[in-house]
């Protein structure tokens, strides 16, 4: 959502699962107007906030994210260019005790995708070689207005839930 509000056109998420290696990678990357430097640096700290008069918690998620990344025996990154966008890597050890499991993401995707105008998604998910994709760009060309119905809409979570059900019972979906 924090891309969105930046007005960010186009936002990949991918989760790259390596069980066998104990390793797990989450890529969050969008094309919104980016952070110059201080600006990373200052998200990284409890409260911050790029939203000018902003009430309430905020700017808590990048600092709370960094440190269950690093709890969990992991590397965190944030990189930012003004103009070009923003990316935020996380990979920590699979197995380790204290790593949030990751829920469903057809469901956790699921608001984004119906509720989201304007904005593109490439979501990913990789457990070890197997896995699927769904990008909304191609999409969007083909089918032009209609793309923003909600028929459309929720046959792109359709589409994320069958490619999670796939992926759990072990069969490739592209």
């Amino acid at each position: 959502m924090n891309a969105v509000t930046a007005g960010a056109r186009t936002i990949k998420i991918s989760v790259h699962e390596q069980p066998e290696q104990d390793r797990m990678c989450l890529l969050v990357a969008d094309n919104g107007p980016g952070m110059p430097p201080e600006l990373v640096e200052a998200v990284l700290e409890h409260f911050a906030t790029t939203k000018q008069k902003q009430k309430g918690w905020v700017g808590f998620g990048l600092a709370l994210m960094r440190g269950t990344v690093e709890t969990c025996e992991g590397d965190f990154e944030l990189r930012s260019r003004p103009g070009v966008g923003t990316m935020v890597t996380a990979t920590m050890s699979h197995s380790h005790p204290d790593r949030p499991p990751l829920g469903n993401m057809a469901e956790s995707l699921q608001t984004l995708l119906v509720g989201v105008r304007g904005v593109d998604f490439v979501a990913t998910h990789r457990i070890g070689d197997r896995s699927y994709r769904l990008d909304t760009r191609p999409i969007r060309r083909m089918l032009g207005d209609e793309y923003e119905t909600q028929t459309v809409r929720g046959w792109l979570v359709e589409q994320l839930r069958e490619g999670e059900s796939a992926l759990a019972a072990g069969r490739e979906n592209s």
